[in-house]
């Protein structure tokens, strides 16, 4: 830290950064995950919309699954063609 005005030295900021990614990437490695890329935010909608449509406004639940299993499918081909 620079005693003249209380600042850090930017190879020292560079440095924390630094150890502050490397931190991150030790915690990813260890406690996260990925998400699935064959799931998208599109299908999680369409699932949770079978509920909703089915339950809530009363359709009927055949029909709810079949928009998400359109919906779904539309995603499956953008996705892997």
């Amino acid at each position: 830290m620079r005693a003249d005005r209380g600042l850090a030295h930017p190879r020292e900021l560079l440095w924390n950064t630094f150890l502050y990614a490397a931190e991150g990437v030790k915690l990813f490695n260890e406690f996260g995950h990925f998400d699935n890329i064959g799931w998208t935010q599109a299908m999680r909608t369409a699932f949770e919309d079978v509920f909703a449509n089915a339950v809530r406004k009363n359709m009927d639940p055949e029909k709810a699954l079949d928009r998400c299993d359109t919906a779904v499918n539309r995603e499956l081909k953008k996705l892997f063609g």
